[in-house]
């Protein structure tokens, strides 16, 4: 698994094992401002156990250094990074802030960095990490963090260079080989991918994500057996590891043995620490009904999901599911109900409690179901209007992943017009990993004559083998279109 937060929401940035008492100091590497030898201790292990992918745990250390030294910014930085809740993260992170000049300068830079995300200024996040690399040349943390940035904004080059500086720096900084592993399959450089991570292996043998991240890749190439014995491996070593948990119902659901799949997702619910381990199993659960077209299954999983969240005051939770539910009910043609659903979302974007930065995202998420609904409609000055609307938006935060999404709900709205010339141009410039807005190519170059270029694009979806929301929706269409292709 990668280490990265798994909201789209909130970004997760890994920071050192270095720990020194002091703020402003001039270091290799990021130092940690408090005065606390005891939450020093914590917070170390902290960091190495997040490391580790051991989330719940890494949860459990920050929260002692924090009791350990009440003061101390970057322990509440980590409660936020590891938050399970929309009100947990605005808590800790605001203290964080309000603690932020008694830190270090790196310190402030990565707080800054976060709060800028969450209130939507990707690009004064980039400029804070890119100050903390100017700062810490030799940081390799440094290094990672901006590294992460770029993961997340889908910049797989940039990232690439950031971490293999980072393990450069550091030959025995092992969570760097993970990361870096993750461009390579982004890229599809499977074998450098492998080979990345038999380092991370050589460091971290008895660590259970090494096994996980193997596990991924290897599905990730089509390759079930060695995917499910690395799963395994993991489990052998940790038997509550959420994430191998997931991994053996990913396979699963791949080969297309969804009860099988949803008794392996049964079991994350079984072994949850936390509300984000159970909304992971109702989440994959959901998914699995959606492969299988079973829209209405999928539905009543994620009526109880909201209830879940509700009962836990999950704000932002509650919006990313009626955005799953707008979109289920799109792609299953209830169009009443998809706009009720993206109404919902938008209800929920408007409360004061949201940041800015998933407000944008909620509100782009609803004019995507809005815009195709519309279109379908035959409504095309609302149409028009939600596109607008997420292309203001989209602008506005500077995101290239969020013009990436303009360009891709714009392909599909001129597809559904029978526009496949200009559909093609825009869906073209989508993210190469949206598999959705691939689909959508290839039935542009289907209706065009191009039909073995739409082949290609069908059989790439069909073996692309990781497990998100969009790719629910056209992986069992895209195998049936691909003739003898591996599924």
């Amino acid at each position: 698994m990668l280490l990265e937060r798994q909201s789209s929401i909130f970004g997760a940035v890994v920071l050192s094992l270095l720990l020194l008492f002091g703020c402003g100091q001039k270091a290799k590497d990021i130092t940690y401002t408090t005065g606390s030898l005891d939450a020093k201790n914590y917070f170390i292990e902290g960091l190495a156990t997040y490391d580790d992918l051991q989330v719940n745990k890494a949860r459990e250390l920050f929260a002692k250094a924090r009791e350990a030294d009440p003061e101390f910014a970057m322990a509440y930085y980590y409660g936020a990074v590891l938050a399970t809740s929309a009100n947990e993260f605005n808590d800790f992170l605001g203290t964080a802030v309000e603690l932020a000049p008694k830190a270090s300068e790196p310190e402030q830079l990565i707080i800054g960095s976060l709060e800028a995300t969450n209130e939507g200024h990707t690009e004064q996040a980039r400029e804070k990490l890119m100050q903390l690399v100017t700062l810490l040349p030799d940081g390799k943390r440094a290094h990672f963090m901006l590294g992460n940035f770029y993961f997340g904004q889908q910049q797989w080059p940039l990232a690439e260079t950031q971490y293999q500086m980072a393990t450069k720096l550091d030959p025995y900084f092992a969570v760097g080989f993970n990361n870096l592993a993750y461009v390579y399959t982004n890229e599809q450089k499977y074998d450098a991918a492998i080979e990345t991570l038999k380092k991370y292996a050589e460091l971290k043998p008895e660590d259970p994500n090494v096994h996980d991240s193997m596990g991924e890749i290897y599905l990730r190439m089509q390759d079930y057996e060695k995917s499910v014995e690395e799963y395994k491996n993991a489990l052998e070593l940790m038997p509550d590891f959420v994430f191998s948990l997931a991994g053996l119902g990913n396979n699963s659901v791949f080969i297309g043995e969804y009860d099988q799949a949803r008794a392996e997702y049964s079991k994350i619910m079984e072994h949850a620490h936390s509300v984000a381990d159970t909304n992971t199993a109702y989440f994959l659960t959901a998914l699995s009904y959606i492969y299988e077209s079973r829209y209405n299954k999928a539905l009543e999983v994620l009526q109880e999901q909201l209830k879940f969240d509700q009962s836990h005051n999950n704000l932002n939770m509650q919006g990313v599911i009626h955005g799953q539910m707008a979109a289920i009910n799109r792609e299953k043609g209830d169009y009443t109900a998809a706009l009720r659903e993206a109404a919902a979302e938008r209800q929920i974007a408007s409360n004061p409690d949201i940041q800015e930065g998933p407000r944008g995202a909620f509100i782009r998420n609803a004019c995507f179901t809005e815009a195709i609904v519309f279109t379908h409609l035959d409504n095309q000055e609302m149409a028009d209007n939600s596109l607008d609307e997420f292309r203001q938006s989209a602008q506005d935060s500077k995101s290239p992943v969020a013009m990436s999404a303009y360009h891709a709900l714009s392909g599909v709205v001129l597809y559904w017009q029978e526009d496949y010339i200009k559909a093609i141009e825009e869906l073209g410039q989508a993210d190469p990993l949206d598999q959705y807005a691939k689909f959508y190519l290839g039935l542009c170059y289907e209706e065009t004559g191009l039909e073995d270029k739409a082949k290609d694009i069908f059989s790439e979806i069909a073996n692309y083998n990781s497990n998100n929301f969009n790719y629910s929706f056209v992986r069992s269409e895209a195998v049936k279109r691909t003739d003898g292709a591996d599924s």
